[in-house]
């Protein structure tokens, strides 16, 4: 397509196109075959593509599969839970990681150097969960 940026996506509701910029998008919910999108300013788009679509779509971008129902932007990550796998966005959003993408998610938040905040986060709770254990 002419033009396209790649940086964002189309998505087709009530007969309009709406584009979002993949940096706006908190988290893409699974719905069946429905894809339900949560952006930043709290707005909701479905969209008629399966999640697997848009894993592929954003593999270059800074998004994780945490389980088989999200697909989150880890830019809007405000605590993780080690122990729980709990997860915490910034819509207050409440989910949890799978037993198996724990380790694989964990390694992602580590590997990038721009989520220093979440890696000194991630940190802290593996010790004071440590202290309060003993």
């Amino acid at each position: 397509m002419k033009g396209r940026n790649p940086n964002q996506i189309s998505i087709y509701q009530k007969n309009e196109r709406i584009n979002i910029a993949f940096h706006d998008i908190i988290c893409v919910e699974a719905a069946g075959c429905y894809s339900i999108f949560h952006t930043r300013n709290n707005n909701i788009y479905v969209s008629c593509h399966p999640l697997k679509y848009y894993e592929q779509l954003f593999a270059k971008a800074s998004f994780f599969r945490i389980n088989r129902s999200f697909l989150i932007n880890q830019n809007y990550i405000t605590y993780f839970h080690i122990d729980t796998r709990e997860l915490i966005l910034s819509n207050k959003l409440q989910l949890t990681v799978s037993f198996r993408k724990c380790k694989s998610f964990v390694t992602a938040v580590y590997g990038n150097c721009q989520k220093l905040k979440y890696k000194r986060y991630i940190q802290k709770l593996n010790t004071s969960n440590l202290t309060a254990n003993i």
